[in-house]
């Protein structure tokens, strides 16, 4: 079964494809972001090089079984202390 998107979009596909190449038509082939909001956002800091690295990752597979860090005892008493008052899983679940 062909998913839906390919079903819609087949047409406007050929139809740009018989118009011939489009190398010379004049498109945007370079562009500088200067979206205050944009470059404020984690978003802005991915690079091509992290794209690739999340792409490896994924065609690895499920890790869920791999030997990964399954728990963890907090032992500093400063963060102890300063956390009293953190929601912890158990309670965002609960709430």
């Amino acid at each position: 079964m062909t998913p839906y998107v390919l079903q819609s979009q087949t047409g406007n596909w050929n139809t740009a494809y018989n118009r011939g190449n489009h190398a010379g038509v004049g498109y945007i082939t370079g562009y500088t972001e200067t979206d205050s909001i944009f470059t404020a956002s984690p978003a802005y800091g991915i690079t091509s090089g992290n794209i690739t690295n999340r792409t490896t990752a994924y065609s690895r597979g499920d890790h869920r079984d791999e030997n990964y860090l399954k728990s963890y005892t907090e032992t500093d008493p400063i963060w102890s202390a300063a956390s009293s008052n953190y929601y912890t899983k158990t309670g965002l679940a609960a709430a």
